[in-house]
């Protein structure tokens, strides 16, 4: 949401030991864009908590395959952390039960995925950092 507001995104994904971080931010640092990036990620995180109220058939039929995923993940006992960067966001899903850790682990592989689907071409310009 919001896409033109915000204009180009940078996205890390991070495995750690027990799950998985993940970091987004504006390439842009006109404050506009950067505060519809932050607005973009408030109603995010309010739909994510939305999600949680679902019923499982619901989340079938409702959410894309990534979004049950981390549905399943959380209904599942992942503890997830949330905190904004200065240019973006930053989310840290954990588990101490290795179930759990497999799925963050499967998630972790998707996010790397859409990270690197979210980088110019060798050669072109190089993501900036937050």
């Amino acid at each position: 949401m919001h896409m033109d507001e915000i204009g180009p995104m940078g996205m890390e994904a991070v495995k750690l030991n027990d799950g998985l971080a993940i970091s987004h931010w504006a390439k842009s640092d006109d404050p506009k864009n950067i505060a519809a990036f932050h607005a973009a990620c408030d109603a995010c995180s309010k739909a994510g908590e939305a999600c949680m109220t679902m019923t499982d058939a619901q989340a079938k039929t409702d959410l894309c395959q990534f979004c049950q995923d981390m549905r399943s993940a959380m209904k599942a006992g992942a503890h997830m952390s949330m905190g904004r960067t200065r240019k973006g966001d930053m989310m840290v899903m954990t588990s101490a039960d290795p179930a759990v850790q497999a799925s963050l682990f499967s998630l972790h592989e998707k996010c790397a995925m859409m990270s690197a689907m979210m980088e110019p071409p060798a050669g072109g310009a190089s993501a900036e950092k937050h």
